[in-house]
């Protein structure tokens, strides 16, 4: 695991983004995501720039100026890219689902209607505990009936339930190597969550848990 750092001085930070960028994965989902943190990145060394080199012919507010103003640019870059790169991950994740769904060609049978009425019917807790018995038993007829090309409101799950009971049964049943997906989601937001402190205006210097 990539532990979160406190800030560091410039060529340090430096060495460590650049450690990070060199273990992206070789995939074509990692340009996208690496284009977007070489943008934030850019925008976080023009602040230490200004930081570690302020113009002495400036006053100190209008250096102070020039810091907030910066650190609002790095902001916006920082929360559109987080956005993105959320996005980006979450479609690699879902490409590769449906790339194990295709492998194992579940469908669902003909109880799939008295399946879903009956799902409908149970609590939340019993809702997870059936998914859970039933992805243990391998049991695809009745994950079908309830999380592929079925509308989430017919079966009583949200679409985030759906794809995440998806990706346990597929995972758990087909396998397949997602070491390229674990790399780049903890790259990104080991990434993300150093940037983060630094688009803050005040307070400290520590990492916090999750950006």
């Amino acid at each position: 695991m990539i532990e979160k750092p406190i800030s560091l001085d410039v060529k340090t930070q430096k060495r460590m983004i650049d450690d990070w960028f060199a273990l992206m994965p070789s995939v074509p989902e990692a340009e996208p995501i690496l284009g977007r943190m070489k943008l934030i990145r850019t925008e976080l060394e023009k602040l230490d720039e200004i930081q570690a080199n302020p113009d002495p012919m400036k006053s100190k507010l209008a250096i102070d100026l020039a810091i907030e103003k910066q650190r609002a640019l790095l902001n916006d870059a920082y929360t559109k890219g987080k956005v993105f790169i959320e996005d980006q991950l979450e479609a690699y994740r879902v490409r590769l689902t449906n790339e194990r769904l295709e492998k194992s060609k579940i469908k669902a049978d003909a109880f799939a209607s008295e399946i879903r009425l009956a799902f409908r019917a149970l609590d939340k807790k019993e809702k997870y505990q059936f998914m859970s018995d039933t992805i243990k038993a391998g049991d695809g007829a009745a994950i079908a009936a309830l999380c592929v090309e079925i509308p989430p409101l017919l079966c009583g799950l949200t679409a985030k339930e759906q794809q995440t009971f998806l990706d346990s049964f597929t995972s758990h049943w087909v396998g397949q190597n997602t070491q390229d997906w674990d790399t780049l989601h903890e790259v990104a937001h080991a990434f993300l969550s150093y940037v983060r402190p630094k688009c803050l205006p005040t307070g400290p210097s520590v990492v916090p848990v999750a950006a």
